[in-house]
């Protein structure tokens, strides 16, 4: 073999070449490795990224009920517990989750797509994100604000007040969300891009292609055993599916408005011929966010329970009587003119996309509903909106007016009210309201009336008044006037909760006491239960008071199901927002009206507008 002289030694020429190849071999390969490692790297943080920022939405919405990072998962009982809360389902509603339509079309694109689709495939793939991001902001915005799902059909007039609110509450700040949005979308349709034009197939090892066939397989396994529905504690979500589920019941809705005829409900006219003897003078007094969470919540009920017993006591030592029962609300957490339009219209709204409907049709506008029937017997309708700031200027007066056959607004502009404002609006507090338009009516009315209010001060986020002034013009203070430090947006305590229901209860009870005359009947309504708590378990029920000094008029009302004085025992069956119209008349007649003749029936479901208006022939009930 040829030898050459290599430095001070002699190396063999052919072996230094075959080892030096080897070497380079090995560094390239092993610098290959890497530089793929580290591709793949880059391509799982980046998916990753882009899934977890779909389920921000939903952990801002829980985010009174659940950590950012799952730290609980590692308390399990043993390995095969940290991996089912790691990769199949846990309570904590952290980010970190995956969708799984988009995860499998995203990587379907990019494994099976050609080179000359990979532009039309990133479109595609941004169009497909922001749909899904879009929609978990609408739906958990609805979820946590409303506690009740998003509806297409109907929810457009909350989204109009919603940007409206955000605008009033943020202004300047709100423009920066707008910016940082338009900066989020370019950077996710960088992101997308990146995806699908870097990789392939090929850039992709045996273990990116077993996360892969894992991804496929438990959303096979999710689909099987659960459905094809959202379930907020799986890792693996489908997200399309709430979608679709909001779209069918939608287009629900719309078939149930086809089959309603307005111009028929509009002439119904059952009571058109009982006329009242004697006028009693009525106050519907809805109270907002009053629910049965006062008697669900531990940490609540025992104060409610002793408030009541306090304010029965008082009543009752005036000889004011009082029934009282939980009613169905159509809606939960928002909404409170659907509620409020079921209890005096005596039919079931259903939705708020049924409502908007009919606030808008001039037709429906001769519905001989509650007030229109009283205001046919010589009634004078007031309705009284406290409401204040910039939301009083947005509101449809003339709409309102038709729709509830109100003869007189009192609104917030006429208070010239320089005192403190609390909360919603903001708005004085509801005592001097409620004394203030008592007091015009006194003046400037001598027949029968109507008072018609729905409170400010125990609206979201529960800024209230907390003692009952001993007179309500002390309240109108110039030198205290400013308004509470409040923000719609912000989450709300129970503690604020309750103490706003308590300041309702009590300068109610006190201004019936003072106020009140012999023939006068008060209800107090809830419209809702209260919006932003959890409440998955607890109904849509609200208490209703029925308060007058006619003792006969009140017992009567037993034997639909009310009990006697202000609170309602466990298991005692609820009644109906929509069912109390006919129900009042029903007794209204007896002790008002012509007790000769039989009274009007009581539909505990209210009138089914929605299949065939009930004949009207007389029946006892």
């Amino acid at each position: 073999m040829r030898k050459q002289l290599v430095g001070p030694a002699l190396r063999p020429v052919g072996v230094e070449r075959d080892f030096f190849l080897v070497f380079a071999k090995v560094f390239i390969f092993a610098a290959r490795m890497r530089l793929r490692h580290l591709r793949e790297i880059q391509f799982w943080i980046t998916f990753l990224g882009i899934n977890f920022l779909l389920f921000v939405p939903a952990y801002l919405a829980k985010r009174g009920q659940s950590d950012f990072f799952p730290w609980l998962i590692w308390k399990a009982d043993s390995w095969v517990g940290v991996g089912k809360a790691l990769l199949y389902n846990r309570e904590n509603f952290d980010i970190f989750r995956l969708s799984s339509e988009f995860s499998l079309i995203l990587l379907s694109l990019i494994l099976f797509a050609g080179l000359p689709y990979r532009r039309a495939a990133t479109r595609f793939s941004l169009g497909f994100y922001l749909l899904l991001l879009l929609y978990q902001i609408y739906h958990q915005s609805f979820s946590a604000f409303y506690q009740t799902p998003p509806f297409f059909y109907n929810d457009w007039g909350l989204i109009r007040v919603g940007w409206q609110i955000l605008w009033n509450d943020w202004q300047w700040f709100y423009l920066l969300v707008l910016l940082l949005a338009l900066l989020l979308l370019l950077a996710l349709a960088r992101a997308l891009r990146f995806l699908l034009q870097r990789y392939d197939h090929r850039a992709f090892s045996p273990v990116s292609y077993t996360i892969f066939v894992f991804i496929l397989l438990e959303s096979l396994v999710f689909a099987f055993r659960w459905g094809y529905r959202a379930w907020p504690e799986h890792v693996l979500q489908f997200q399309v599916a709430p979608i679709l589920t909001n779209a069918r019941e939608s287009l629900q809705a719309a078939r149930q408005m086809s089959r309603l005829d307005v111009a028929a409900l509009a002439d119904h006219r059952p009571y058109a011929d009982y006329r009242l003897q004697k006028r009693p003078n009525f106050y519907f007094l809805f109270i907002e966010s009053y629910g049965r969470l006062l008697y669900d919540e531990p940490g609540l009920r025992t104060d409610y329970e002793r408030l009541l017993g306090d304010l029965e006591g008082q009543l009752a030592d005036s000889a004011w009587y009082a029934a009282s029962a939980l009613s169905r609300a159509p809606v939960t957490g928002a909404g409170s003119w659907v509620s409020y339009s079921s209890f005096l219209d005596g039919f079931d709204y259903r939705n708020r996309g049924t409502y908007w409907a009919l606030f808008e049709n001039e037709t429906f506008y001769r519905y001989q509903h509650l007030l229109r029937w009283l205001q046919g017997q010589g009634y004078r309708n007031y309705r009284l909106s406290a409401i204040g700031g910039t939301t009083d200027d947005k509101i449809p007066w003339e709409t309102h007016r038709q729709l509830y056959a109100v003869d007189e607004w009192i609104r917030n502009s006429d208070f010239d009210y320089r005192g403190l404002l609390y909360g919603w609006g903001p708005s004085p507090p509801d005592q001097f309201s409620l004394h203030f338009a008592h007091d015009r009516i006194q003046r400037t009315w001598q027949g029968p009336y109507t008072l018609f209010f729905i409170s400010q001060n125990s609206h979201n986020p529960f800024v209230s008044p907390t003692e009952v002034a001993p007179d309500w013009r002390l309240l109108n203070d110039s030198t205290v006037h400013q308004a509470s430090e409040s923000r719609f947006f912000e989450p709300p305590s129970l503690e604020n909760y309750g103490r706003s229901i308590r300041y309702q209860l009590e300068y109610l009870i006190d201004f019936i006491l003072r106020e009140g005359g012999e023939e006068d009947i008060f209800f107090l309504v809830g419209d809702h239960q209260p919006p932003l708590f959890p409440l998955t378990k607890l109904g849509m029920e609200t208490p209703v008071h029925l308060i007058a000094k006619n003792r006969a008029f009140v017992e009567a009302f037993q034997r639909q199901g009310l009990q006697l004085g202000l609170r309602v025992d466990d298991g005692v069956p609820y009644l109906r927002h929509e069912g109390f119209y006919s129900l009042l008349v029903h007794h209204l007649w007896p002790h008002y009206g012509d007790s000769s003749r039989v009274a009007p029936p009581y539909l505990p479901q209210g009138l089914d507008v929605f299949g065939d208006l009930p004949p009207t022939e007389e029946k006892k009930y």
